[in-house]
């Protein structure tokens, strides 16, 4: 059976109150690929001090869940084949970030901070066993239970691109600078994973929050796993989080006077969510 008829799979993003403001563009992407015995999704978070990360986020994200596909015949081994196999596409990103910044007509230390600067957060998924794994800060859920990565000292996270360039963490911490898997689970004992960009801490905090100018709460963060409607329309997971971040007018009936009401996410938000198709009443999955 195909990992499509057991796992349903939403998306979304939205770019934060803070780069809008100031006419930033969204510096987060994602990418979600699936064939019939793996599912892979990447989050990637652009460095905002990068005055072009969105595009190796876009490119990186789409690049490893390619070579994880490609691959996929090669993680079915132990955590030891695991281990090998992310550095293995750790490595073939790298080659291709740096074939680029070599190709770009500038200072290749200047190319890379000004393009290929970003955190990542991923997941795989084979008919035995269910990974997620980052590199940087982000946020994942398994299951229901939600596990923030970071922040690091000084509020500056590790980036893939380091790995190219001289920095203090290559020689005082470079375990930071490679893949962490932090699952690795049985997946018929997988019921949800989400993976999502640092900005999902701030959904988290304003769960109790009302929606910008509307007596509705924006909600908790398992909506995002268990709503049926984020599956049901493929667009759904950006409709809410642009809702969520769209600044309100509304008429104060008691003054009377215009109130506003600013959107609620200030970092650029990303989410993958992959759930187990709901059983239907006759036994089966939907």
């Amino acid at each position: 059976m195909s990992l499509l008829e057991i796992f349903q799979v939403a998306a979304g993003t939205v770019a934060g109150r803070d780069h809008t403001q100031v006419g930033k563009n969204n510096q987060d992407a994602f990418c979600f690929a699936a064939h019939d015995d793996v599912m892979a999704g990447v989050v990637c978070d652009g460095c905002s001090t990068g005055k072009h990360s969105e595009v190796g986020s876009k490119l990186i994200a789409r690049l490893i869940v390619r070579q994880i596909i490609t691959n996929k015949d090669k993680f079915q081994g132990g955590d030891d084949s695991i281990s090998r196999l992310m550095q293995r596409i750790k490595n073939s990103a790298l080659m291709y970030v740096q074939l680029l910044a070599d190709g770009m007509g500038m200072s290749f230390s200047q190319a890379i901070n000004d393009y290929f600067l970003f955190t990542l957060v991923g997941t795989i998924i084979f008919p035995d066993k269910s990974i997620i794994f980052s590199l940087g800060d982000g946020v994942f859920a398994h299951n229901g239970e939600v596990t923030t990565v970071g922040p690091f000292p000084g509020n500056a996270p590790p980036y893939l691109a380091y790995n190219l360039v001289t920095t203090d963490l290559a020689t005082e911490n470079p375990d930071l600078l490679d893949f962490n898997v932090h699952v690795i689970h049985e997946t018929s004992l997988t019921s949800s994973i989400l993976i999502g960009s640092d900005g999902i801490c701030d959904l988290i905090d304003i769960a109790e929050l009302n929606m910008p100018g509307k007596p509705k709460l924006v909600g908790p963060m398992s909506q995002f796993w268990t709503d049926d409607r984020y599956f049901n329309n493929p667009d759904m997971v950006r409709r809410k989080l642009v809702l969520i971040n769209r600044e309100a007018t509304r008429l104060d009936r008691e003054g009377p006077s215009l109130q506003k009401y600013p959107g609620l996410l200030p970092d650029d938000t990303t989410l993958i969510a992959i759930r187990r198709k709901p059983i239907t009443e006759e036994g089966g999955e939907d």
